[in-house]
């Protein structure tokens, strides 16, 4: 949620700041009309008029062809309406005239040729700006990061990994913008996030949006038809970048805004309680803070939650943080990930397979193919992360891919993009490549109930590794009597059911083999 909104208004922050710069020194133009036009051009950009700026702006290059700091400026008015082939021309047009007049206006150049995939011109120009710029600093550092993703991306594009995604059928998308999966571990229960538009009359219009949760469930080999969750979850404000438990019963998200919370964006948590969804809770404090907490991911023994914020303390920007539920089941020290995964820009949509140890999540901080890349990482011990490695062309490209998860199995990715083919943004699967996926990961479900009255019992269900004597899983049942836990596979375990006032039940699986 708002990945985009963030980054638009950073660039627009750096385009005052450099048209600032522009006229605190002569400008190159002395047509007094051209002059006047570019000054009034100036005040709609700050006004973030950009269509009307960029009007003006051609009015000013007519009747001077040499204003430097005129397509300078329409340069960057042609970016901020993401029109990035237009803005670099005239970027471009600039510096053909004066190569040295100002160094950011290389790297500005560096950064639209990248997001778009020119990966040669994003190359020649960062080779630019660094050649000019020696001072260090923010820029200097994504200028070298640009230059380290146009060689990864070189590389990559010669050698694509196996990719055929499927789009989800019509019960999942729809004309309007669908993304951010979850899956629970049997694979029966499908939530996604879909915008809906507040005002009937305009459904398609950007601008009259807002996100609620939708479910859809299993049924043989097909997908039921998505359903609103609706109240007490959804609102008629912004829901959305959830992740449900093993089971589908309970349900961390994101909510900005929301009353009671702790910043401006908290994560709160629901669950269902007699097949109903109970009122949403704000998970508090020390997981929420005063900055932005965004994006939960629940590991498969619901004891730890990782989430990203803009909290100090972190690498810069965004950063993957982990939350531990103590021994009295309340939220433990929240820790950050560390350098190995985190980077001094912005990490995303974290998601801890079912596995335990494997972590997927987006950057634009690791050698990629652009934007927000997507990464697989596998923890090594409660501290220490392998170095995330990149999934690759054509699963990665120039753009931003957030919002990925892999089942159980380990074979399947789902994943939300706007490629050609879709209404929008649609929801995806495909078969995701072996050198890629987690270890493989099953799942035991049952029911424990009264043998005379067939009512469900509250009891315990423990899961011990027969030949290390390991307890690998300690979990209640829920109130209707159900559980499910994830378990590695060609394993022995011995399952024990505990309850007050019943006898104790115990039972030998193996899971060798499979």
């Amino acid at each position: 949620m708002g990945w985009r909104m963030i980054k638009r208004h950073i660039f627009l922050i750096l385009i005052i700041v450099s048209s600032g710069n522009l006229c605190a020194q002569p400008l190159s133009s002395h047509n007094r009309k051209a002059i006047a036009l570019y000054e009034q051009a100036q005040q709609q950009m700050e006004a973030m008029q950009f269509d009307k700026a960029s009007q003006l702006l051609h009015q000013t290059i007519r009747l001077d062809t040499s204003f430097v700091e005129a397509f300078i400026l329409l340069g960057e008015a042609y970016l901020e309406q993401d029109n990035d082939s237009t803005g670099i021309v005239y970027l471009k047009k600039a510096m053909m005239m004066k190569p040295a007049f100002r160094p950011r206006t290389w790297y500005e150049i560096a950064s639209a040729a990248l997001r778009i995939g020119d990966y040669e011109e994003a190359y020649h120009a960062a080779v630019q700006f660094l050649d000019q710029e020696k001072t260090p600093g923010k820029l200097r550092q994504s200028a070298e990061l640009i230059l380290k993703k146009c060689v990864f991306a070189r590389e990559a594009l010669q050698h694509p990994v196996p990719f055929q995604p499927v789009r989800m059928d019509e019960n999942i998308n729809t004309e309007y913008n669908e993304y951010w999966p979850s899956l629970s571990a049997d694979e029966q229960v499908l939530v996604f996030t879909r915008q809906l538009p507040v005002n009937p009359a305009k459904p398609l219009s950007p601008t009259n949006r807002q996100e609620d949760f939708f479910i859809s469930r299993r049924n043989d080999s097909a997908w039921t038809k998505a359903y609103n969750m609706g109240a007490p979850i959804n609102t008629g404000a912004n829901e959305g970048a959830q992740t449900i438990s093993i089971d589908g019963r309970k349900m961390y998200f994101t909510a900005c805004g929301w009353a009671g919370g702790y910043g401006n964006c908290d994560i709160w948590f629901s669950m269902m309680v007699n097949d109903k969804w109970i009122p949403p809770v704000n998970v508090g404090k020390p997981v929420n803070s005063s900055y932005k907490e965004r994006q939960p991911s629940i590991s498969p023994d619901g004891k730890t939650l990782y989430f990203v914020s803009d909290r100090p303390g972190g690498y810069g920007g965004f950063d993957i943080w982990m939350c531990s539920l103590d021994a009295n089941g309340k939220w433990g020290e929240v820790k950050n990930l560390g350098p190995q995964v985190n980077t001094p820009f912005h990490e995303q949509s974290p998601f801890i397979h079912f596995d335990n140890q494997t972590l997927y999540f987006s950057s634009d901080g690791h050698p990629g193919m652009g934007g927000m890349d997507i990464y697989v990482t596998r923890k090594i011990n409660d501290t220490l992360w392998e170095e995330p490695r990149n999934l690759g062309y054509p699963i990665n490209t120039h753009k931003d891919e957030i919002g990925f998860i892999v089942n159980a199995r380990g074979s399947v990715a789902y994943f939300a993009s706007d490629r050609p083919g879709s209404r929008g943004i649609d929801i995806y699967s495909f078969e995701l490549y072996k050198e890629a996926r987690p270890s493989v990961v099953t799942y035991l479900k049952g029911k424990v109930y009264d043998s005379l009255t067939g009512k469900p019992v509250a009891a315990y269900v423990e899961l011990i590794d027969i030949h290390t004597a390991e307890v690998v899983s300690l979990s209640r049942v829920s109130l209707e009597g159900e559980f499910l836990v994830c378990l590695p596979t060609d394993k022995d375990y011995a399952v024990n059911v505990s309850a007050r006032n019943y006898l104790f039940y115990s039972e030998n699986i193996s899971l060798t083999g499979i």
